[in-house]
């Protein structure tokens, strides 16, 4: 049997909501997690950057069939 242990990186508050909003989909745009979790964009940045680094998530971007101009969603 294996031992558990914290995982530091995928145990912070903010990281391991995002892992469980994400283990119920394929994808979710960076809006909808934003008003799930209800933090700033800069805090979901930050922690969706910590999870991509260790493997736990990928993250892209691409268009937007709801946008007429250029800018693509994450």
């Amino acid at each position: 049997m294996s031992e558990s242990s914290f995982d530091n990186i995928i145990h912070a508050p903010v990281r391991l909501r995002i892992c469980g909003l994400l283990h119920q989909a394929d994808n979710l745009d960076f809006a909808v997690l934003q008003d799930a979790l209800e933090v700033s964009d800069a805090t979901l940045s930050k922690n969706v950057k910590v999870l991509a680094s260790a493997g736990y998530v990928s993250s892209g971007k691409n268009a937007s069939v709801d946008r007429r101009d250029a800018r693509q969603i994450t």
